[in-house]
């Protein structure tokens, strides 16, 4: 009895001694890449102007600001994130059932976009290229940076086996002072075709994210894949999640090759149109006296 009571404490110690020893590794890569990474995830504030038409009930529009996680991949200060943390209007709309009603309709205006870089410093930007497949949106300082930003270097991307732990590197809200953190989410499921993409659990991962392995090799960039809901799936949620949408992450070498698209700057703000020239007014007839002519004549 004893034999067996020793044997159950042993395998017990063991079990969890070898998952300690798991979570402390992983622990430790994750505190590797976040101090490695961080300076190339950044927050990026939106004001939006929204408006939503519901049928036979109007039209309803306000104003928010949001904060999302962009990650920068060039020193200039080109930032990807995705595009429904910018625009969610089309995916608000399918979630919400507007391909049965066409009267219903949901709009967003992006109204100012600030870049929150790591020094604390404010930049303006602006959505240069959007990719409604991939759920991509680069945006742009508007004006030249003082001096080049840390970037992720997507080229060398690596590919993640299906249950693979992915460690995404964010920055927390102004609540807990912007601090960085990082999700853990494994690789639940690989999509070969049309393109690859590693399907990964909805907990905690921000789109916008970049996405690592616990080596430290980027895997790509997290993003929102949504489709419309058909006749035999009605849009329901099961265990707390819609089957119509994921959170997938985008392989660095596609997110690189889109980027590529992107215009070198953004656009310049139209500036004012200058005010026509006023007409000038003909001068008044000068007077001049001509010295030493008769009773002083004018000329």
């Amino acid at each position: 009895m004893k034999h067996g009571v020793m044997a159950v404490l042993l395998t017990s110690v063991l079990l969890f001694g070898t998952a300690s020893v798991g979570a402390d590794e992983l622990g430790q890569a994750m505190r590797t890449i976040l101090a490695a990474q961080k300076p190339v995830v950044i927050t990026i504030r939106l004001s939006q102007k929204q408006k939503m038409t519901i049928p036979e009930s109007g039209t309803q529009e306000n104003e928010s600001m949001n904060e999302v996680t962009g990650t920068v991949i060039d020193p200039s200060g080109l930032v990807v994130t995705s595009l429904s943390a910018t625009d969610p209007s089309a995916l608000m709309q399918q979630m919400m059932g507007g391909q049965d009603d066409p009267g219903f309709k949901i709009e967003v205006e992006l109204t100012r976009v600030v870049l929150l870089l790591e020094d604390g410093k404010e930049v303006d930007a602006q959505v240069v290229l959007r990719d409604k497949d991939l759920d991509l949106a680069f945006l742009r300082p508007t004006t030249v940076l003082e001096k080049p930003l840390a970037s992720l270097d997507l080229a060398k991307s690596a590919k993640p086996e299906q249950f693979d732990p992915l460690i995404l590197p964010k920055k927390l809200g102004k609540v807990a002072n912007r601090a960085y953190s990082a999700a853990v989410a494994r690789v639940e499921a690989i999509i070969e075709k049309p393109r690859s993409l590693y399907v990964l659990g909805m907990q905690e991962v921000s789109p916008g994210t970049p996405a690592f392995l616990a080596t430290g090799e980027c895997a790509g960039i997290a993003v929102v894949r949504s489709i419309a809901p058909t006749d035999d799936s009605d849009g329901g949620y099961y265990g707390n999640q819609d089957p119509n949408v994921a959170i997938v992450v985008l392989p660095g070498v596609d997110v690189l090759e889109i980027a590529k698209q992107a215009p070198a700057k953004a656009a310049e703000a139209p500036q004012p149109a200058a005010a026509p020239a006023a007409t000038p007014e003909p001068a008044a007839p000068v007077s001049v006296v001509i010295p030493n002519s008769p009773q002083g004549a004018k000329s």
